[in-house]
């Protein structure tokens, strides 16, 4: 038997290489900001952004690799092109963060419609303004940073989204490829059986045997053509859920290909758990930190009060006059200082480590729950390949030429070919548990392992 499953270097080589998730990403600045005391520099819009979704879908594929398989996830996915829309909805708000208030145009109509003298509008004063609002304690440019780092959040939030769809289309191909496996294994098993019943019902014809043997082969191909029904019945549920990672609700491959990779070479548990900053989800926290405090220092200005200033012209009513006039407010400080907004904040920044540390040690038990996995897929793997399988087959072979001489009896075959199949589907599983282990300690690390 081939293996058949592409070694997860291609997974990191093809894809998590390029996923923030292994290092902060490299984004030109087209807006620097100094903030929480360092530079902060903005992403441009459309740097990390995944291609809009195309009219046309991926086209059919006889044979899908796992590269391909992860290509068309990280294009066509629904889930990042969400994530990616959001980036764009930052951005606006951005945008939004860097406007000036609008300035206010009244025109005041006084001393008219009332009795006597004022009766009418021969004696109504008129005033045309023009009137400004300043912000005053670097309210807009604060107001920016925080927007220019809610951007940045987002764009690891789109990394992380990237790390998992990576995760689950590689998950679902191994899922694809174990059936797949599964399934030539259990032809093999039936084709033999069947030729096991042929031969028996050979030597009954010839008076060599009893008629009992033939009932003795016949559960046996039923049960592996029970057990080849059930494995056909999962496959296309399961190519669906590979290709729905594309947003497919029907395969557009016929089959996965690839192979396993070595399960003696992988990292060690320490220097995994050294790895976790790489992980979006612990990276994040940098900027996630200095958008914390940026709102604290905007919070901070809001309690600064603005400076509403205004000029215009002004009629007057008998005499036909005019005259300039002008007008300064501030609003007093008295009863709002802003003082809850700026406590909320404060504690949300002071909350920004416990949060860290959470995520952290949530990375840290899934990658110890993954490398226990991963460590005990490695060792029945090892015994299956090279003290089960091998001996098994050997012992077969030599019970099936011996029963062919006549020397062994049917229940010597059957029991041996039973102990093979069920070794090859066992070394299958293990192989399949093994990928998906390392799949998953490579998406929280972000690198190859």
């Amino acid at each position: 038997m081939q293996s058949r499953l592409l070694p997860t270097h291609i997974l990191v080589c093809a894809a998590l290489s390029s996923v923030a998730g292994c290092s902060k990403p490299e984004i030109k600045s087209n807006t620097t900001a100094q903030v929480a005391g360092a530079v902060y520099h903005a992403p441009p819009p459309r740097e990390v952004l995944v291609a809009p979704h195309p009219a046309s879908t991926p086209p059919y594929d006889d044979v899908l690799t796992l590269k391909e398989a992860i290509h068309r996830a990280l294009r066509f996915s629904p889930a990042l092109q969400s994530a990616s829309l959001e980036i764009e909805a930052k951005l606006g708000e951005a945008a939004q963060a860097a406007v000036r208030p609008n300035p206010e145009l009244a025109l005041d109509l006084e001393n008219f419609g009332g009795t006597g003298d004022v009766r009418g509008f021969q004696s109504a004063e008129s005033t045309l303004s023009l009137s400004q609002l300043v912000e005053l304690g670097d309210k807009r440019f604060k107001r920016l940073a925080v927007a220019d780092l809610d951007r940045a959040v987002a764009v690891w939030e789109f990394e992380g989204a990237r790390l998992q769809v990576i995760r689950e289309t590689a998950e679902a191909f191994i899922d694809v490829l174990a059936i797949q496996e599964t399934i030539e294994q259990t032809n093999e098993a039936n084709r033999i059986a069947k030729e096991l019943e042929r031969d028996v019902k050979a030597r009954v014809d010839a008076g060599e045997a009893s008629p009992v043997e033939i009932q003795r082969t016949r559960p046996i191909v039923a049960n592996t053509l029970v057990r080849l029904k059930a494995e056909r019945a999962r496959l296309d549920p399961t190519k669906r859920r590979l290709a729905s990672m594309w947003g497919q609700s029907r395969a557009d491959f016929g089959r996965v290909t690839g192979r396993f990779s070595d399960v003696d070479q992988f990292v060690s548990l320490d220097t995994l758990l050294s790895d976790l900053e790489r992980n979006p989800e612990v990276a994040r926290w940098s900027d996630e930190v200095a958008r914390r405090n940026a709102i604290v220092e905007l919070e901070v200005a809001k309690s600064i009060p603005d400076l509403t200033l205004g000029a215009g012209v002004r009629r007057l009513g008998e005499s036909e006059n005019t005259a300039i006039v002008a007008s300064a407010s501030v609003p007093l400080p008295i009863f709002d200082r802003n003082a809850g907004n700026i406590a909320a904040a404060e504690s949300r920044l002071l909350k920004a480590d416990y949060e860290r540390s959470t995520s952290l040690e949530a990375l840290r038990r899934a990658v110890l729950s993954a490398y226990a996995d991963l460590t005990s897929a490695a060792a029945e793997v090892r015994t299956l390949s090279k003290d089960v399988v091998p001996p098994a087959r050997e012992a077969y072979r030599a019970v099936q030429s011996s029963f062919k001489a006549g020397a062994s009896q049917l229940l010597e075959v059957l029991d041996a070919r039973r102990v093979l199949f069920e070794a090859e589907l066992s070394l299958i599983r293990a192989q399949a548990d093994f990928e998906k282990a390392k799949v998953r300690i490579e998406g929280l690390v972000g690198r190859k392992i």
